[in-house]
């Protein structure tokens, strides 16, 4: 079984052929600084995930351009490919490092076996934030 870390890289590696950017607004943030509200996108997408709600992940938690992106390169809808590669009872991300650059912002992720990503660009628009790609 591959582990959730290896399939959220997988699915979001198709993203890195495009470029990032937001037309959309994220899910509501649990916390005030902008630190918060990207943590709380990643923790969003954990739950999603565990949940098995790709619709969501795709249309409040991505990026439009990563929607796209996703869909172009797996030859599939963004959601049926993230239900194909990212759901899980026991898919948890948790962000150990956090840079805000204006309305970009990097996270690293660490899955729940503690095994780390690559950089996780998130992008906001009108002071919301999503995910736009995997670095």
């Amino acid at each position: 079984m591959q582990t959730k870390l290896l399939s959220f890289a997988v699915l979001l590696s198709a993203v890195a052929i495009a470029g990032c950017g937001s037309d959309d607004k994220s899910s509501p943030a649990a916390g005030d600084s902008d630190s918060d509200k990207v943590a709380a996108v990643i923790e969003d997408l954990g739950t999603s995930a565990r949940d098995g709600d790709g619709d969501r992940i795709c249309t409040e938690l991505f990026t439009s351009n990563l929607r796209i992106s996703v869909a172009r390169a797996s030859g599939t809808t963004c959601p049926k490919e993230v239900s194909a590669n990212l759901f899980s009872a026991d898919t948890t991300f948790d962000v150990t490092d956090i840079e805000i650059n204006g309305d970009t912002a990097t996270a690293k992720v660490v899955d729940q076996r503690d095994r780390a990503s690559d950089l996780v660009l998130f992008s906001q628009d009108d002071g919301s934030w999503r995910i736009a790609r995997i670095g």
